[in-house]
């Protein structure tokens, strides 16, 4: 099959997402020969919160789009109910994206645009699974939106079959998977593509990695070390309050003084790893304030 017009989906999903009250819309194509999800259309409401993270995200990975974004279909078990059972799946955007989306650009997804809830439909012709129209906001969808959502995913199902048609292109069911499948015009990836580096006096982040070096040293940080320095690094210059840093690391985790101390003593730690580091840059307490990175 010749490749589709990708580009007549677009008004399908503005509608779409209009239509369903939700900031964000995305159609994905599978190819089955290949075992690999593609992104190929994205709708997306602008909002304040959307092109600061935007803007966060471009500096950071210069080179990401969010149409290049290229996974497995059994990256996570959400997407393998999606994309090898045809089931429809609603859950939290953190969950959906798992082994998809650099963990960076998801938390900027997930605390500036409002980026927390999806609904994934399934997008079936006679038996087979060509894709899924997928659906997000800040809030979970209602059963009106759900209804809806499964009504856009047969729409762009319709209009799949138009273009195979307009093609000449019979719909078949797909070939059996080779051993040693060629390559093709998509490598078959783990993980989305999106990568970069960020320094910070003698401090790097390696996206790629998950690592952040001191001088040419990699750091020995934990998950929530990790995610708490990335939190100052990406935000060079800012004074970051226990409440702030616990709502971007801990973004499910409870107020309460007991999860405000559990951000204190993160900071503690990465301070001192720090220090053992010989690093130049530390956190320093702003008092009446907050942490920054100097």
């Amino acid at each position: 099959m010749s490749v589709l017009d990708w580009d007549r989906f677009q008004e399908l999903l503005d509608n779409a997402r209009k239509i369903l009250r939700v900031r964000y819309a995305v159609i994905a194509h599978y190819n089955p020969n290949l075992d690999v999800v593609r992104l190929v259309a994205f709708s997306a409401r602008r909002t304040p919160g959307f092109d600061q993270a935007q803007a966060l995200v471009t500096r950071i990975f210069p080179q990401f789009d969010i149409l290049n974004t290229v996974f497995p279909p059994n990256a996570n078990p959400l997407t393998t109910k999606t994309y090898l059972q045809g089931e429809v799946v609603e859950a939290l955007v953190k969950d959906l994206s798992s082994n998809i989306v650099n963990p960076i650009i998801l938390n900027f997804g997930i605390t500036m645009a409002g980026f927390r809830h999806g609904l994934v439909c399934p997008i079936k012709l006679r038996g087979r699974i060509y894709g899924a129209a997928g659906f997000y906001g800040p809030k979970s969808l209602d059963e009106r939106q759900r209804e809806a959502g499964l009504l856009i995913a047969g729409q762009a199902a319709a209009l799949w079959e138009s273009m195979l048609e307009e093609q000449d292109s019979p719909i078949e069911k797909p070939e059996p998977p080779k051993s040693k499948p060629e390559p093709k015009s998509e490598p078959k990836p783990t993980r989305s593509a999106a990568v970069g580096s960020l320094r910070h006096g003698d401090l790097t982040l390696q996206a790629r990695n998950r690592e952040i070096l001191a001088g040419d040293r990699p750091l020995d940080l934990r998950d929530r070390e990790y995610e708490l320095l990335v939190a100052f690094l990406i935000r060079p210059g800012k004074v970051l309050t226990r409440e702030e840093l616990r709502r971007i690391v801990w973004s499910d985790l409870a107020t309460d003084r007991d999860s405000l101390d559990e951000v204190a003593l993160t900071v503690r730690s990465v301070r001192r790893k720090l220090e053992a580091a010989s690093a130049h840059s530390s956190i320093r307490v702003v008092r009446g304030n907050g942490y920054m990175l100097f």
